[in-house]
């Protein structure tokens, strides 16, 4: 049973793929749109896609006060088999739930990661902050802007960023310290189960 998804970026890809095949699905197609911008555009018709077939979309919350509306506010009327989710302001707040596996990769100690990452009003920037703590100088070299780049992160932050997803990133783990994360995981079993019982 394929489950395709939508994602801002690639990590957020990567995110969705592993969530996807915990709750039992194949995962699917794979949209990455690039921003938040292109993939409200393009929500429409991933709604219209879930009449027959199961999706789902992440979505980052950023500056939004409320992940409920604008939840409402991108789907008004969600199709049976969507499962839009609005991440806390950005994926990172979800792989800093797994802190244990976030602290070996980045070579921290654990304690600098937050205990309730989920409430982090700039999950970027605190993993910016966290990586510039590192023991390592080649995880400082390329997750920490360099001065005067006029940019907030290092040349290869979104690099390190996937390789930790895609390698050692666990949900399990994570969802532990994230509850936006857990009823993620738990509406996508459901998802399963309805998908599974037409």
């Amino acid at each position: 049973m394929n489950l395709d998804f939508a994602t801002e970026g690639a990590v957020d890809a990567i995110v969705a793929r592993k969530l996807a095949q915990e709750a039992g699905f194949e995962a699917g197609t794979p949209y990455v749109c690039g921003g938040k911008n292109a993939l409200d555009r393009r929500m429409r018709n991933y709604n219209q896609a879930a009449r027959y077939a199961p999706w789902l979309v992440l979505r980052d919350q950023n500056s939004a006060r409320c992940p409920g509306a604008l939840a409402q506010q991108l789907v008004d009327n969600p199709a049976d088999f969507l499962c839009l989710r609005v991440v806390p302001r950005e994926i990172e707040s979800w792989l800093m739930g797994d802190h244990q596996k976030l602290a070996k990769f980045l070579s921290i100690k654990e304690s600098l990661i937050p205990r309730a990452p989920e409430e982090e009003h700039h999950p970027k920037q605190k993993m910016v902050a966290i990586a510039r703590r590192s023991t390592r100088k080649s995880v400082r070299d390329e997750m920490v802007p360099r001065p005067g780049s006029g940019i907030g992160i290092g040349p290869n932050y979104g690099g390190l960023l996937i390789e930790f997803a895609e390698m050692h990133w666990r949900a399990d783990h994570a969802a532990r310290r994230c509850p936006a994360l857990a009823t993620t995981r738990r509406r996508l079993c459901e998802l399963y189960a309805r998908v599974a019982a037409v």
